[in-house]
């Protein structure tokens, strides 16, 4: 009766231990190319599985990875895509990210619940940075659009508060005509 239990202690660590062998943990730090400083909230992903996380307020990091030789993929909007590899007996990494000053990686939220990279999308995209907004104060966000983006036309449908906006984009329907 007592070896029962022995022997079935036994056979969970042996069957456990393969199954630990074959993750490990990752460290490291990313850091700007021109601070020199850590990066936060950048996304560090293992290519080609689902372990992924992101960096903390020092941009250090710790993700987990099958084991033998893997590539570390860094994103961070605002700089650009860093790829790492880091080899089988390695167990920390580091990386540098150079600035994005074109924002040519830029990430447009689409309102589907998803997010796409800039250049996969397969609309033209209009950009308005805070500073515009602080050249030319108004009293709200829309007046404060109007006339910023390319093609928008925005416009108030009483001057009652609350009375509400329309925002009308130029597509392919209204190409040739009103």
């Amino acid at each position: 009766m007592r070896r029962t239990p022995v022997v079935i202690a036994a056979l969970a660590f042996l069957w456990g231990a393969p199954l630990q062998a074959q993750e490990r943990t990752i460290t490291g730090q990313v850091t700007g190319e021109d601070l020199g400083q850590g990066l936060p909230d950048a996304v560090v992903q293992v290519v080609g599985t689902a372990f992924a996380t992101i960096s903390d307020a020092e941009g250090t990091f710790a993700v987990r990875s099958p084991v033998g030789e893997v590539q570390l993929r860094v994103t961070l909007i605002g700089y650009r895509t860093a790829e790492v590899t880091v080899g089988a007996n390695e167990s920390s990494a580091s990386v540098s990210m150079a600035s994005d000053l074109l924002l040519v990686e830029g990430i447009v939220v689409t309102g589907r619940a998803t997010a796409i990279s800039k250049r996969n999308l397969a609309n033209a995209v209009g950009t308005v940075e805070s500073v515009e907004f602080e050249r030319a104060p108004a009293e709200t966000i829309e007046k404060q659009m109007t006339g910023k983006v390319a093609g928008a036309l925005i416009e108030t449908n009483s001057g009652a508060p609350g009375g509400g906006v329309q925002v009308r984009l130029r597509g392919t329907s209204t190409i040739n005509g009103a």
